[in-house]
């Protein structure tokens, strides 16, 4: 009978299984009579006597990879053709479609792994005395956008049923449910419509999805290195800037999912991610549910982190900011609370560093600072071992990110571009007040046009906190980690002005501290800290005040971050619902030193005088080809030389160098010729870290185990 608490959840997950089971890939996407709408047919749709050649463009698509079904009617005496080509050179198959003489129905499947830009449907009269195009039919699978909007909230309803059932979800807590979706709503505004707008930096995180849906198709798990960005030569971004949770939006691709819709669903997680950790850390740093609710409003509807997703565009960053209350929990536990709490720390230390590496670094300078200055309690209180443990912890599970990584930076890769003048960055101490307005015209110096700032809700109830522990004639611990976080509030949002001496913190570092690019990145810090402020400072308010506060505290933050939501939800639709971007994505950075970014614009093979090559087939990282040489040359294939190619040659291995432009060559000598191919195998010591990270995290989860084993014994 105790069980039948837990059906409605069961139900709930049943049926979710179901409706991938039942229609998943069942619905299609047709674009009928192409011949009128789509393609363009300059002579028109019929031709006679010897005008042969190809009679039509278009119908200028952009679709997802997959397979494609072409349905036509067109009479014809003879047989004749039609091409099937992208201008992104697609790796399509078939190319070439015969349209049988005598037949005029007819259909014929196409497929590609790649996404399909600027699709040319083409019909080629060749041959015969007369050819009469009626109708050309595309169809095509139809997205699952729905089947992933229900599942959703299936998998959601599931959830609530199931903290039901464990007794979780009391009548208090609901109306805490309803204050914090409240808030995750309002954040999530802008994802509410169909399109996606370009931030600052959208362009390069479109092409790292892109590029890692890629390296999944070409069969690559972890994808290290891809095809998609750097003219298609082969890009190592995956190396240097973690894409794990880049996988939720990836897979959904996979599954039939639009572009646009998996990035929205991305970002709609990385809101929730933010409420529901701060509600959990802040409820346990102040052993207060309602602080917890508080400081998660204060910190999904924070204005610069809301401006990170939408403006900025920063997904790594944001995505971080996810775990940062986690982070500061696991910080405090390991040296002020219970030191056993080390793999709080250790997982969210890790998962920051899966999500943005310089906001790693920032953690880790964050940590050290704070350790020194807490140097007599961690040896006082015997907590040396549990921060070795949470180190250890962390670098073990990231030893497979970190291995490619220390790779091609022994293989001389350029990142160099990120560098900037950090006091070229700093903004005005007023810019930490301004109200979000994309549109105002700003002149000074350091005032940013973007919401860079704090807002009005964290500064008020960072002011509240300060208030409400200051007037108190004895402290408790709470009082005092509100007025520590209060300081660090402080103290990190003055450093991302020009108040502070930012030239010489790099000139001190050897310029290791211009790596972070903006002082500013700090008030990702700052927002965290005044958010588990304010959190404390409702915490002190009268329990029969709460539910008004609460919702007030919703207004408020709304009100304040409006400006910006509201100017993203009207934002121009950059890449429009259900089409994909399509950009010449080259970057400096996450390239070999002498890589010229426009050689090999073509994407053909160079070869020497005396070296032949047939059937050449590229799919992003993987060549196939027929290779003859009647003497000594070489070949310079479309692919940068990064460390973990193979070339095999009928089987036998070829050496793999670089050209003067950083490009593949292989040196071939007189009377070799066979099947060539290509293909991104990784390095085999990379495995081993692979192993290490999968180890790390087994024993983690077994000491977890392990001790709610004994905590129930």
């Amino acid at each position: 009978m105790k069980h039948k608490k837990w059906l409605p959840s069961l139900a709930l997950l049943l049926a979710a299984l179901l409706l991938w089971a039942c229609f998943h890939g069942r619905g299609q996407r047709i674009w009928e009579n192409l011949q009128d709408s789509r393609l363009v047919f300059e002579n028109g749709y019929a031709r006679s006597e010897n005008a042969y050649g190809e009679m039509n463009s278009g119908p200028a698509l952009s679709v997802g990879g997959g397979t494609y079904t072409l349905i036509w009617d067109i009479e014809t005496d003879a047989d004749n053709l039609i091409h099937v080509r992208a201008t992104n050179q697609a790796a399509i198959e078939p190319k070439h479609i015969v349209i049988s003489a005598g037949q005029a129905q007819g259909s014929a499947t196409f497929a590609s792994l790649d996404e399909i830009y600027d699709l040319q449907i083409v019909v080629d009269y060749q041959a015969g005395s007369s050819i009469k195009v009626n109708r050309i039919d595309l169809v095509g699978h139809r997205n699952t956008d729905g089947l992933f909007t229900l599942t959703f909230a299936l998998l959601a309803a599931g959830v609530l049923c199931a903290l039901h059932a464990a007794g979780w979800l009391t009548p208090k807590r609901r109306g805490a449910v309803v204050v914090v979706m409240l808030a995750v709503l309002l954040a999530a505004m802008p994802d509410l419509r169909g399109n996606l707008c370009n931030g600052h930096d959208g362009e390069f995180h479109m092409a790292r999805l892109l590029n890692l849906v890629h390296g999944l198709r070409n069969g690559q798990f972890p994808v290290r290195l891809s095809g998609y960005m750097q003219n298609g030569y082969g890009a190592i971004v995956s190396a240097y800037y973690p894409e794990l949770f880049m996988y939720i939006p990836a897979c959904m691709i996979l599954l039939g999912a639009s572009f646009t819709y998996s990035f929205h669903v991305l970002f709609v997680g990385m809101h929730l991610a933010s409420a529901l950790t701060m509600w959990y850390a802040a409820s346990k740093l102040f052993k207060c549910e309602k602080a917890g609710v508080a400081a998660s409003v204060l910190y999904t509807l924070s204005q610069y982190r809301v401006m990170d997703i939408y403006t900025r565009f920063a997904v790594g960053e944001a995505l971080a900011m996810c775990f940062l209350p986690l982070f500061t929990l696991g910080l405090y536990e390991v040296i002020w609370g219970d030191r056993r709490r080390w793999k709080l720390l250790a997982v969210s230390a890790a998962l920051i560093c899966q999500s943005h590496v310089i906001t790693t670094a920032i953690c880790g300078a964050i940590a050290v600072a704070v350790g020194l200055l807490s140097l007599v309690q961690i040896v006082r209180g015997r907590r040396v071992a549990a921060l070795i443990k949470a180190v250890l912890a962390a670098l073990g599970l990231n030893a497979f990110f970190f291995a490619p990584m220390y790779t091609y930076s022994q293989q001389g890769a350029v990142t160099s571009w990120l560098l900037r003048d950090l006091t070229e960055h700093t903004v005005s101490l007023a810019q930490l007040l301004i109200m979000p307005d994309n549109a105002a015209a700003i002149h000074e110096p350091h005032l940013q046009t973007s919401a860079i700032g704090l807002g009005l809700p964290l500064v008020v109830m960072g002011a509240a906190a300060l208030y409400a522990a200051l007037t108190k004639e004895k402290r408790s611990r709470e009082d005092w980690i509100a007025l520590v976080m209060c300081a660090a509030g402080v103290i990190l949002s003055l450093m991302t002005t020009n108040l502070f001496p930012w030239g010489l913190a790099t000139r001190m570092t050897n310029g290791m501290a211009a790596y972070i690019q903006f002082p500013w990145r700090l008030l990702t810090f700052a927002s965290a800290c005044l958010a588990f402020a304010g959190g404390y400072a409702v915490s002190q308010m009268k329990a029969t005040q709460e539910a008004a506060l609460q919702f007030a505290l919703v207004a408020l933050c709304a009100v304040c971050v409006m400006p910006l939501l509201s100017q993203e939800t009207r934002e121009y639709g950059f890449v429009e619902k259900g089409s994909l971007p399509y950009w010449d994505v080259r970057y400096g950075d996450y390239a070999l030193p002498r890589a010229n970014l426009r050689a090999l614009d073509e994407k053909e093979p160079i070869v020497s005088e005396g070296i032949v090559v047939d059937e050449f087939d590229q799919h992003s990282t993987t060549i196939t080809a027929r290779v003859s040489a009647q003497q000594d040359g070489t070949v310079i294939m479309p692919l940068y030389a990064f460390d973990g190619y193979v070339a095999l040659l009928d089987g036998a291995p070829l050496a793999i160098e670089r050209s003067e432009t950083e490009h593949m060559q292989l040196a071939l000598n007189a009377g070799m010729e066979g099947e060539l191919r290509i293909w991104f195998e990784g390095k085999a010591y990379w495995k081993v870290f692979d192993g290490v990270s999968l180890a790390t995290l087994l024993g983690m989860l077994w000491l977890s185990v392990s001790k709610r084993k004994r905590a129930k014994a």
